[in-house]
């Protein structure tokens, strides 16, 4: 029956060790699992003096904070923790680049919209301002007008397209919106929506 060697062995003065294997872990990877558990305990790193592909990791108590078996245990879960997230940065992270290109060509969609949102709320504000309480008359409108169409829909189920249309009516009841700018709302509703899932 083959044996398995946890790499994890207690030392004097309540010491860990673990032997983490450069085969298997790159020396970021390392480094950035340790970074995890610095604030909590003295952590000492080191090439094994009799292989260089291993890299000897102590863990010392720290503030009184209780060091267990169970600790460098967390480490080694860590360990592979960094390791994934490090692979799919070297896979993916070309992709997350890309995502944040695209945003640049909707900054001024993004810039429209809030435009218009913080026109809708200097509206309220002008109308707090003279007295008036519009947002509660206007909230009980919208939503009951979207309990009527949601009734007329009630044999169909209804999409994100369907909702987002309707929040995109209902605001467009407040402030006059161009086509383009009701586009930009159903867009905007759709994005955040899909968000909640």
């Amino acid at each position: 029956m083959a044996t398995i060697q946890f790499p994890v062995i207690e030392l004097e003065n309540s010491k860990f060790q673990v032997s983490v294997d450069l085969a298997l872990y790159s020396k970021d990877v390392i480094t950035a699992a340790i970074y995890k558990f610095s604030h909590l305990f003295y952590i000492h790193q080191q090439i094994d003096g009799n292989n260089p592909n291993i890299v000897i990791v102590i863990f010392e108590s720290k503030d009184g904070n209780i060091l267990t078996v169970d600790i460098p245990k967390q480490f080694c879960n860590e360990l592979i923790d960094q390791q994934l997230r490090h692979n799919v940065n070297e896979q993916f992270g070309h992709i997350h680049i890309l995502n944040a290109q695209k945003m640049g060509e909707h900054e001024a969609e993004i810039e429209k919209i809030k435009n218009v949102f913080l026109a809708i709320l200097r509206d309220i504000k002008k109308d707090i301002d003279n007295g008036e309480q519009p947002g509660e008359a206007v909230t009980a409108a919208m939503f009951q007008a979207m309990r009527d169409a949601l009734a007329e829909q009630k044999q169909n189920p209804l999409s994100i397209d369907d909702v987002a249309a309707m929040v995109a009516g209902q605001i467009g009841q407040l402030t006059p919106m161009d086509e383009e700018t009701a586009d930009l709302f159903k867009q905007l509703a759709k994005k955040m929506m899909k968000g909640i899932e």
